[in-house]
């Protein structure tokens, strides 16, 4: 068995993965906007 420890630690660096990529998604998010806007102006 999994000690209750070592549960809450790997949720606790689980929970700060998601954190990061979250934070990496949302900083990448503009780019991604503006280079759709600009793609489809190009029509």
């Amino acid at each position: 068995m999994i000690k209750n420890g070592n549960i809450a630690l790997a949720e606790k660096q689980m929970k700060d993965h998601m954190a990061n990529v979250n934070s990496l998604i949302i900083m990448s998010l503009p780019g991604k906007l503006n280079n759709l806007s600009s793609d489809s102006n190009n029509d």
